[in-house]
């Protein structure tokens, strides 16, 4: 028990150092990229009744993904991401951010452009503890971190010694600009409150890394039809290869829900009748 008071100093620490590194001046430029020719995406979005939204096209599922991914920079009042149209080239991506952003904005619309599909199988897994708890173990919200199979093991030795939960989530077969969602229902005689539902899309970063942007939200009972139907507990961006994982947290009230995202495998698959279009 001594050593909570040392991880909260050690925590406070971090925090201070992460907040400097965040208000550190960067210089901004801007750029324009050829907004790549997503047509082979359109075909693995989910069916519609309905046609299909602007807001739905694989563009504008790359636009949001591409915020979500630069989620410190975009914080900036002077960073800019958006589609927009060339008479010589078409949509193109517009940006105004700094260096390293647009470095690697400019590795995911290489990776998109490319004449291939990236098949992607993830593992998630949901692991709920006091957040007294995980103050203790210095679990607190904020980006995804990676984690080990040594520190997964101590989390979940943890959550089980203080009546925690473990629950796996089915595992996930993950395509690019291609949403994909999983019901959690937790067992009542442990869990009362209202289930959760892990949803997200992904984007290849580079030949074997993706950029998986996750949220987890409760699916609240239908007794209001004024209220929202879900009430989001956690979004985050998860980055990962093969055989990574990473964590990231969220705090609710006194039970904190730990969410690990791990990366089993990245495939390439060549589009079919891709030079026919």
């Amino acid at each position: 028990m001594r050593s909570a008071p040392l991880l909260s100093v050690l925590c406070s620490c971090l925090a201070g150092l992460a907040a400097q590194q965040k208000v550190e001046a960067k210089p901004v430029m801007t750029r324009v990229f050829p907004c790549p020719n997503l047509e082979h995406y359109e075909v693995l979005a989910p069916a519609a009744s309905e046609p299909t939204r602007d807001s739905d096209r694989p563009a504008r599922r790359l636009e949001r993904l591409l915020r979500r991914l630069l989620v410190d920079a975009a914080e900036r009042p002077e960073f800019v991401l958006q589609l927009g149209h060339s008479p010589s080239r078409g949509e193109v991506v517009i940006a105004r951010t700094d260096a390293d952003s647009l470095a690697t904005l400019r590795q995911v619309v290489e990776q998109v452009a490319k004449p291939a599909i990236v098949r992607t199988r993830l593992q998630c897994s949901l692991v709920t503890l006091p957040t007294t708890t995980a103050t203790e173990l210095c679990l607190q919200p904020g980006p995804a971190t990676p984690i080990d199979d040594a520190a997964v093991v101590k989390l979940l030795r943890e959550a089980t010694r203080n009546k925690g939960t473990l629950q796996n989530v089915p595992e996930i077969m993950a395509t690019p600009l291609s949403p994909f969602s999983v019901d959690v229902v937790a067992r009542a005689a442990v869990d009362a409150r209202p289930a959760m539902r892990v949803s997200g899309e992904l984007v290849p970063v580079g030949d074997e890394e993706v950029a998986v942007a996750v949220e987890l939200v409760r699916r609240l009972p239908k007794t209001d039809v004024l209220r929202a139907p879900t009430q989001e507990v956690m979004a985050a961006v998860f980055r990962l290869q093969p055989n990574q994982a990473a964590l990231a947290i969220a705090v609710e009230g006194d039970r904190t829900t730990a969410l690990i995202v791990r990366c089993i495998e990245v495939n390439r698959e060549p589009v079919r009748g891709a030079q026919g279009r």
